[in-house]
């Protein structure tokens, strides 16, 4: 955010991507100038600007994100609309909740073995 908040006030306007006249970027002249151009010379045809979004949820899903965090970062309304969303990339979660009760629970008997009773 400081480096972003830098850029601004050293390159004057209100926006970080701008025209190259220096205006705000129009949806339309930014798809047809910048984005069509870049997927068809990296031959992904078809993908589209939001997708950037779904690969962002994924990685951060597959990296072990907790959903509040993902739900910030994407600009969801509520949690609710990410678990919606994403939540088919979510399996496996109760099997991998389940072997860190394990771990914690051989962990505490470890320690704690005289000081549990039957």
């Amino acid at each position: 955010m400081d480096e972003l908040a830098l850029h601004l006030e050293n390159h004057g306007g209100d926006h970080v991507f701008t025209s190259p006249d220096g205006k705000a970027l129009r949806r339309h002249n930014f798809r047809r100038r910048v984005w069509l151009p870049t997927v068809k010379a990296a031959s992904l045809d078809g993908l589209r600007f939001h997708d950037l979004c779904h690969s962002h949820a994924a990685m951060l899903i597959a990296a072990g994100e907790h959903p509040r965090l993902i739900s910030a970062r994407l600009g969801h309304s509520t949690i609710r609309t990410t678990l919606d969303a994403y939540g088919h990339l979510l399996p496996g979660l109760d099997e991998a909740a389940a072997d860190r009760l394990d771990q914690l629970f051989a962990e505490g008997l470890g320690a704690n073995r005289g000081q549990i009773r039957s």
